[in-house]
């Protein structure tokens, strides 16, 4: 079974890993194509120049150049919808690939341990005996007040 981890940077929960990558568009495969050029032609230019210049030459771009990049796509998005009538999702995960929040039997995160129910509980401190002893005197005293009430006494 594969380990559950929300993608937080995204604010959504991550897809199965097993599932197929979905089909790019017609601009995410020009990107892809033209990454390399920009980057050696402008080097140290960060991710939102080298947006903004690749979307500028897109649109830029001839009808038949366009109709190439798009033939790509349409030939990407068949690869998508034929590896997604071959996917068998894993469990915990829907027909597309993502994560079911209710369902009951996600492992837990990373890091984290599942407790024992039946392990002896942590020692108390000193304040909170001091505080179970006084305040059972002072329910004796006054048997209506409320636990709140009793916490203003101790300051």
């Amino acid at each position: 079974m594969n380990e559950y981890k929300p993608n937080m940077a995204k604010g959504r929960p991550s897809r199965d890993p097993n599932a197929p990558k979905r089909n790019k568009s017609a601009y995410l495969i020009f990107q892809n194509e033209q990454r390399e050029y920009f980057k050696t032609t402008h080097p140290g230019l960060a991710f939102g120049d080298l947006s903004k210049m690749t979307s500028a030459v897109y649109q830029t771009l001839s009808a038949e150049q366009m109709e190439e990049l798009q033939r790509k796509a349409d030939l990407d998005k068949q690869r998508y919808l034929n590896e997604m009538m071959s996917y068998i999702p894993s469990l915990g995960y829907d027909q597309n690939g993502n994560i079911i929040p209710s369902y009951p039997h996600l492992p837990l995160k990373k890091g984290s341990k599942a407790r024992d129910p039946g392990a002896p509980k942590r020692n108390l401190s000193a304040y909170l005996l001091y505080q179970n002893a006084v305040s059972s005197s002072h329910r004796l005293c006054v048997p209506n007040m409320n636990p709140s009430s009793v916490l203003f006494i101790y300051h």
